[in-house]
């Protein structure tokens, strides 16, 4: 019962099993739910010493692929940053056939959502100046009005 309905008790309910913690498996249950809902500094720093290794092993397997750092596939998730960072100190030889073998459509796609959002971004902070001066322009033309 600990097993299935346990995350969802208490910690009063749960010191009702406490009567049965002898058995091996209901202790390792209230143990494990115990360290759930209240953790000692010790567990918790346990837990994230256990997230950092689980995050570094997926990286470390990341890197021995070799595909998740290589410069196409970074070039794929984030054209603007790899251009910000990295492309803009590359010498680029295109001709017109290289350029159509190098970049999919996905590619092109994802650069053409890219600008759509700085350009999104680009005219609200445009709106926002244009606002914010209108309204500074209205109140000093209503103080000369007043005076």
């Amino acid at each position: 019962m600990a097993e299935r309905y346990g995350p969802s008790l208490n910690s009063g309910e749960l010191q009702q099993f406490e009567v049965l913690q002898e058995d091996y498996e209901v202790g390792w249950h209230l143990k494990a739910l115990k360290m759930v809902i209240s953790p000692t500094q010790e567990e918790q720093q346990s837990q994230k010493v256990a997230v950092q290794n689980r995050r570094l092993a997926f990286m470390n397997r990341l890197i021995q692929d070799g595909e998740y750092f290589s410069e196409d596939a970074m070039r794929m998730r984030a054209p603007l940053l790899h251009h910000e960072y990295v492309g803009q100190f590359q010498v680029q030889k295109f001709s017109g056939m290289d350029f159509q073998a190098t970049f999919s459509i996905i590619d092109l796609e994802r650069y053409y959502h890219s600008l759509l959002l700085v350009a999104n971004v680009v005219m609200n902070f445009s709106c926002v100046i244009l606002e914010t001066s209108r309204a500074k322009l209205q109140s000093g033309f209503l103080q000369k009005c007043q005076h």
